[in-house]
């Protein structure tokens, strides 16, 4: 009963939102994006950000310009979904910040399997070693 009421109370009150974001808060959030991809590009650039990490950021620094350009995407997602704008916002920022534990976590996992490979190499040029140094 609870669930259905907010769904039907939530298009009205998405409604009475106005859509008009002022303009210097839209100028803000797409200068701070444009910093983000420039600072993004510049570290690509000097080749302290691979290309294969810095998709991630470009892709958000991106997709920050377009809603800075257009407010009204999130306001027409909370009357479609019925979710509340702040909630949007939220799950936003929670699916970026997923993304980038991912996308951590499948680095650190190549560099584990990396490591062991290295170490295995090691251990068994190491016993080369000392294979050939008790032969002479």
């Amino acid at each position: 009963m609870l669930s259905w009421n907010i769904m039907r109370v939530a298009p009205a009150l998405a409604e009475s939102v106005p859509s008009q974001i002022p303009w210097i808060v839209r100028l803000l959030i797409a200068a701070t994006s444009l910093l983000i991809l420039v600072l993004t590009v510049e570290l690509i650039r000097r080749e302290k950000l691979k290309e294969h990490y810095a998709l991630l950021w470009l892709f958000s620094g991106a997709a920050i310009i377009v809603l800075a350009s257009f407010p009204e995407i999130p306001f027409f997602l909370m009357r479609v979904t019925g979710i509340f704008y702040l909630t949007i916002i939220f799950f936003a920022a929670f699916l970026f910040l997923l993304l980038i534990v991912l996308q951590y976590s499948t680095v650190i996992s190549q560099l584990f399997d990396q490591n062991r490979t290295l170490g295995q190499t090691l251990a068994l040029l190491e016993e080369r070693l000392r294979r050939l140094e008790t032969t002479k």
